[in-house]
């Protein structure tokens, strides 16, 4: 799986269908891959969010993905 973004300081992070977090990656790069060899065939959800000092981090993006 490949993620690019303009995004800086950007946290992804990757949930099964049941909503089980399997992923999360800092993301430091315009365009970074993730090693999805390992994981079932299925639905995912990825969430993209930006560290913010004040919020945590703040959903930014999201979608689903399909292996």
């Amino acid at each position: 799986m490949n993620t690019r973004t303009g995004l800086q300081n950007a946290i992804l992070t990757v949930y099964d269908i049941n909503g089980r977090k399997i992923h999360k990656q800092e993301i430091t790069d315009e365009v970074t891959s993730i090693d999805a060899s390992n994981w079932n065939s299925g639905t995912y959800v990825w969430k993209l969010g930006v560290r913010n000092e004040e919020l945590g981090v703040k959903e930014m993006e999201s979608g689903k993905w399909f292996k």
